[in-house]
């Protein structure tokens, strides 16, 4: 997490109940009796959850990837949705890939990548947004071509065009989420500058962040709109 632009250990960056807890421990009942757990260690994590929520909404900054990003967006419940979540196998797989993203670079957290950039995914999330999203695209799979570039992608057409990662805007701060592995390894060695970039993404960097006007459009409003198009002219024509 971040927090005025330096990188905190999670429990570091929050305040209040959640240091209560972690002073005192939390008291659980069990078949075999009471006893004092660690909230980190707790099923569910929701004293952590809840602390992370403030964190963020009093002005930090969470950088999540792949499953990470897909737990924050569940657990928080953020206007992002993950377009593969609950996809069929047989419909669509990735595995460890390597595929093509396109940057949006003057956004801070993109600062430095090329244009087009290579990613390792495996079993990523991709995003779109939906009602109530505020904050940026900052990178998205190209929309008319396939993404892969190394390795095997089944279901394409549930990638081209949507999100490859976002800014979410909540209150005063950010989740920076990714839906690749910045850090994997040596393969596209310059997606962790991503990360690095991240680690100063706060207070006056993020505060002044708008995002390209453009860069992104929902590839399923797209998609629907130009089937309604299709429809009323089939209608037209069938009129004359």
């Amino acid at each position: 997490m971040v927090a005025s632009g330096r990188l905190v250990r999670p429990v570091e960056g929050i305040e209040g109940s959640i240091q209560e807890f972690l002073r005192r421990g939390v008291r659980v009942d069990t078949p075999f009796g009471d006893c004092v757990h660690d909230p980190l260690e707790l099923a569910g994590g929701q004293l952590l959850l809840q602390a992370i929520d403030e964190f963020v909404r009093g002005g930090g900054t969470v950088v999540a990837w792949n499953q990470g990003a897909t737990s924050l967006v569940n657990s928080l419940r953020l206007p992002v949705r993950n377009v593969v979540g609950g996809v069929n196998r047989r419909d669509f797989f990735t595995g460890g890939s390597i595929m093509q993203v396109i940057t949006d670079p003057t956004h801070p957290v993109m600062a430095g990548m090329p244009q087009k950039a290579d990613v390792v995914v495996f079993n990523s999330p991709v995003f779109s947004t939906t009602e109530g999203f505020e904050g940026a695209v900052i990178a998205k799979f190209p929309s008319d071509t396939t993404p892969l570039r190394s390795g095997f992608l089944s279901g394409a057409q549930y990638m081209k065009g949507y999100a490859a990662a976002v800014d979410v805007k909540r209150d005063k701060g950010h989740l920076i989420l990714f839906g690749f592995q910045p850090q994997w390894r040596g393969q596209p060695i310059g997606t962790f500058r991503t990360v690095f970039n991240a680690a100063f993404f706060a207070r006056e960097v993020s505060d002044q962040v708008k995002g390209t006007p453009g860069f992104w459009t929902d590839p399923g409003t797209v998609k629907s709109g130009t089937d309604e198009t299709a429809r009323n002219q089939e209608t037209a024509t069938h009129r004359r």
